[in-house]
């Protein structure tokens, strides 16, 4: 029987450990290279995200007015923006006053109406032919063009046109855009 010289088997014991441990930190750089390139940008987790593109204007005569907010959504995301559900909102509000040479800050956040007294127009889709309820694809796009008839009103106040989109029924909006201006586009009739 040969005998073991004690130090060469030391040397190889030590190489396996290093070994593993080059084989481990391969991985975990690996996994980690893995991970940015393909999982952060693919994950289904990641937020949806569109490109809004938008224009609002008014048709005017003397007692009423027409407001047409043209909207257009591109996916920006990496992956399929599915929208089985679609919110349109319409609600007024009242512009803050300016206090002397300061402006007045418009936080619609703040102004959003907590129930129905300030909303003018609701309306759900949830058909494959309404507007926006589509499986957007990476780079794919939707347009669509909202019209609401309004009163000429007699002090100024300001309407707000929302969309949200929804993946499900009961999940919470997936994305949002609005847009807003004074009713009618102009100063209120005298």
């Amino acid at each position: 029987m040969s005998e073991i010289d004690p130090v060469l088997e030391r040397r190889r014991a030590r190489s396996e450990i290093v070994k593993n441990w080059v084989e481990v930190i391969g991985l975990l750089v690996g996994g980690g290279w893995i991970l940015l390139t393909f999982g952060l940008r693919e994950c289904p987790t990641r937020k949806t995200n569109f490109e809004p593109t938008a224009d609002f204007s008014w048709d005017t005569n003397d007692e009423r007015c027409t407001a047409n907010w043209h909207l257009a959504l591109k996916n920006i995301s990496s992956g399929i923006a599915e929208v089985n559900r679609v919110r349109f909102v319409a609600w007024t509000f009242d512009p803050p006053a300016p206090s002397g040479d300061a402006a007045a800050f418009v936080d619609l956040d703040a102004l959003r109406p907590k129930g129905r007294e300030r909303v003018v127009f609701e309306r759900w889709f949830d058909r494959p032919d309404d507007p926006f309820v589509y499986d957007f694809p990476p780079n794919g796009m939707s347009a669509h063009m909202f019209e609401l008839i309004f009163q000429r009103p007699s002090k100024p106040t300001y309407v707000v046109f929302e969309i949200e989109l929804y993946r499900a029924k009961d999940d919470p909006p997936i994305w949002r855009s609005f847009d807003w201006s004074p009713i009618c586009g102009d100063t209120p009739a005298r």
